[in-house]
């Protein structure tokens, strides 16, 4: 016969769950933010070297290289207006694997872009969206100061080494699509590690 008397078990509320989940897997989630910040500030930069190779590709002269490159620019300050506000409005989570798909595909089509216009169009959509990484807060939501300074050497080691990259990787047969491809695939291979790693209800 059930106790009369027993307590009632107490309801965990919405905050508290929260704050139970984002504590799991600590180390998986310092490594992750890690990554997954450097994969996108390398993308993000990884076309600097790369610039002499597309003007000769796309017989563009110096003003169309400037042209693509302060694409770029401005892509980068509409993704830095656009995706913090978003981030701080929806699940964090879905912001930033949106943003990891999207900046993805863009990179991938940049290697078959048939024109320079078209090229930068790809390099805009994977830079603005590059910076939803404000959104990697979810993986690291317990320990701010230290996220700030994990975000700093992350993206200053993604800034540094994305030309690196570009140019380590355009020595091969295809200078144009690898670089590209590589770090396409690393892009999307986060995607599923993220969504095991930050639970949807710790975001």
């Amino acid at each position: 016969m059930p106790d009369a008397h027993r307590a009632p078990a107490k309801a965990i509320s919405p905050s508290a769950l929260k704050s139970n989940l984002a504590s799991v897997r600590p180390r998986w989630r310092l490594t992750l933010t890690a990554l997954t910040l450097f994969t996108l500030l390398t993308s993000a930069n990884l076309c600097s070297p790369l610039f002499p190779l597309l003007a000769e590709h796309f017989d563009a002269g110096s003003l169309g290289i400037t042209l693509s490159f302060s694409s770029y620019v401005v892509a980068l300050i509409i993704g830095l207006l656009l995706f913090r506000r978003v981030a701080d409005l929806v699940n964090r989570r879905t912001v930033l694997v949106a943003a990891l798909i999207l900046t993805a595909i863009a990179t991938a089509a940049s290697a078959f872009a048939p024109s320079l216009g078209w090229f930068s169009v790809a390099r805009s959509i994977a830079c603005a969206t590059g910076t939803a990484s404000g959104a990697l807060r979810i993986l690291l939501p317990h320990n701010p100061a230290f996220a700030a300074r994990l975000t700093l050497l992350s993206t200053s080691g993604g800034v540094a080494l994305g030309p690196v990259f570009g140019g380590l990787l355009s020595l091969g047969p295809a200078p144009l699509v690898t670089p590209f491809l590589v770090v396409a695939i690393a892009l999307a291979a986060l995607v599923p590690v993220i969504l095991i790693v930050a639970p949807h209800q710790a975001c």
